[in-house]
């Protein structure tokens, strides 16, 4: 018989013993963190504050092609009144501008290029006539500052470019290379071990005994899997939740329902990984041996086992060796729930990320969706649009069970129904979570862009 905990605490208690993990680790090994080259560092999240050794830009830059002038030599200078400069040169683009600009001059500088020193201003190429090889005619005035970038606009040197703990994207890594650096000191990727468990597993792609090869294409088409066997879709899926969170997967393939084999394996995993996930076997039948390989792994072993919620309700979790160890359910529907409610807002904190909720959009149920489980419940919809409506979907419950996975995919989100509630009567509102980022939905379902004009 388990002892249920409903999931808030669940997640609350993990997350403290997670915070608790990692500063033990941090105060025995000191360093936190690793480098990479700008290359390897999109999406990475920085472990320091990033501070501007100089001033960026160097020098006095040019946003035009044109002159370099004093600005008070084309004081009112027009085109039936042009201001006359006597030609000093050019700046050549990547040199430096060092003869410094007289009064009544000007110097020829591209975009990009650096001003010469006492020149406060340029003049557009447009505005600029030449009448011979040492003179210059300019059509309009111009003040100080025009059309130039000074020496530090961008940032300051001292200044903090970029706060410990942001996650880089393209602009980031661009104003990290525009401080000349190469490498950046990133949080290490969180490595998650994942073992499937049961007899009854085989991986994709193991065929029938008398399946017969057919086309090139074999190897892509669905085959049968073995009598009495099913494919294994949590490895995969769980997998593939893994990179999306941005971890790292290690996959320790199928193990049997064997607590000697299941032992070893774990043991593989917790030498391998910061975090260790087990699918299957994590009920309290006879065969069901995760609760004790994890009991056996280390102290303080076995934190909690049992959710109050469906599915998921054989859920186990502990510490082995410092690192967290979690049992999901077998059936994918259950495993893929306790992986987006418990799983994912740890492997954030693991990380060093804030945790990203997914969108949200109000609906109406379209048929009733009773519940005495005394479980928090998450049902799958399918939401259907109804355009001008105050409420703009419909959300149909999708009569599934934990094992069918196809359930999942084929949904648009799920709702959550409250443990002490009896159920959600027909018509009635309800938050959907999406599944999907926009951009990301199954066909029609965001037909005109409707949904993300009505988000929560």
């Amino acid at each position: 018989m388990l002892k249920v905990m409903s999931l808030d605490k669940a997640r609350t208690m993990l997350m403290g013993e997670l915070e608790r993990l990692l500063l033990e680790r941090r105060a025995s090994d000191g360093v936190f963190g690793e480098t990479v080259g700008l290359s390897e560092a999109s999406g990475r999240i920085l472990v320091e504050a990033i501070v501007a050794p100089y001033d960026v830009p160097s020098f006095d830059r040019s946003q035009v092609d044109g002159l370099a002038v004093r600005s008070a030599d084309t004081f009112g200078a027009s085109e039936a009144l042009p201001a006359i400069l006597n030609w000093a040169g050019e700046v050549a683009m990547g040199q430096a501008a060092t003869q410094p600009l007289v009064a009544g001059a000007c110097f020829g500088v591209a975009t990009g290029g650096m001003l010469p020193p006492r020149a406060d201003a340029m003049v557009m190429i447009e505005d600029v006539e030449q009448i011979d090889a040492e003179t210059r005619l300019v059509t309009r005035s111009v003040s100080p500052g025009s059309h130039v970038t000074r020496r530090g606009d961008d940032t300051r040197a001292g200044q903090v470019v970029l706060p410990a703990g942001r996650c880089l994207k393209a602009p980031e890594i661009g104003a990290l290379a525009a401080l000349g650096l190469s490498q950046v000191g990133v949080v290490p990727r969180v490595r998650v071990g994942i073992l499937s468990t049961g007899d009854e597993l085989v991986a994709a792609g193991q065929t029938h005994p008398n399946h017969v090869p057919g086309s090139l294409n074999e190897s892509v088409r669905p085959v049968l899997a073995l009598p009495g066997t099913v494919y294994d879709a949590n490895g995969p899926m769980l997998a593939a939740a893994i990179r999306e969170a941005h971890a790292l997967p290690v996959e320790f393939g199928i193990v049997r329902d064997q607590l000697d084999e299941l032992s070893a394996t774990l043991q593989a995993a917790l030498d391998q990984s910061d975090l260790v996930l087990i699918s299957g076997g994590s009920s309290a039948g006879a065969r069901d041996y995760v609760e004790r390989a994890i009991a056996a792994a280390g102290q303080p072993g076995v934190l909690l086992h049992g959710l109050a919620v469906k599915p998921g309700k054989p859920t186990v979790a502990g510490i082995c060796q410092g690192k967290l160890v979690i049992g999901l359910p077998g059936h994918p529907v259950a495993a893929w729930f306790i992986f987006e409610q418990l799983v994912r807002p740890l492997l954030a904190a693991l990380g060093g990320r804030e945790p990203v909720a997914r969108p949200k959009v109000r609906a109406r149920i379209t048929s009733r969706i009773p519940s005495n489980h005394g479980r928090e419940e998450f049902v799958l919809v399918r939401l259907l649009n109804r355009a001008e409506q105050p409420i703009a979907w419909l959300a149909e419950p999708l009569p599934t069970r934990s094992g069918l996975i196809t359930q999942l995919s084929s949904s648009d989100g799920y709702l959550v129904i409250d443990r002490d509630s009896e159920g959600l009567e027909s018509g009635s509102e309800v938050v959907v979570t999406l599944l999907h980022d926009p951009g990301e939905t199954r066909a029609g379902f965001a037909k005109g862009g409707a949904l993300w004009n009505k988000p929560i």
